[in-house]
């Protein structure tokens, strides 16, 4: 069979050409490497495996105050507050644009418009000076204005 042939069954077959489709993985940790290297593993104590992980963490972190032990969970807590935070101020801020007018403040000027423009197509003024009785409005009698200039 032809090179080329060879290699276009191994691409099919998933292995490339000369090496068999299960390889098994070498699998080692360092501590079983040194022991491997003496004839006998060798373990690590509890008080070593400590140092090595608090070693670990101080090695080039700093904590944002949610879990002071744990960087993982720290940078989870963290980017779960700021998003938290940045939905409730933009939550807020969307909610108060958006709301639906439930004092009626728009309705109200379009129909002030409205009969103002209906108002002016009949000729009329815009407010009738005879909108309220005069004769319901209480006026300050002339003795009020006795000791006052009055400027028109």
């Amino acid at each position: 069979m032809s090179r080329s042939a060879r290699l276009g069954w191994s691409i099919l077959r998933g292995t490339r050409v000369g090496v068999p489709a299960k390889q098994p993985r070498l699998f080692h940790t360092a501590a079983v490497w040194r022991g491997a290297l003496e004839g006998k593993p060798v373990t690590r104590s509890p008080e070593e495996t400590t140092k090595w992980a608090q070693d670990k963490i101080n090695e080039d972190w700093t904590s944002f105050g949610f879990y002071p032990n744990d960087p993982t969970m720290d940078s989870i807590m963290r980017h779960f507050a700021s998003f938290s935070v940045a939905l409730i101020f933009c939550g807020t801020i969307f909610w108060y644009i958006y709301m639906p007018d439930v004092s009626r403040r728009d309705w109200a000027f379009r129909e002030a418009y409205l009969v103002l423009r209906e108002r002016e197509a009949q000729g009329l003024l815009p407010i009738s000076p005879d909108f309220i009785d005069p004769a319901k409005v209480p006026l300050p009698n002339d003795e009020y204005f006795t000791d006052e200039e009055i400027i028109i």
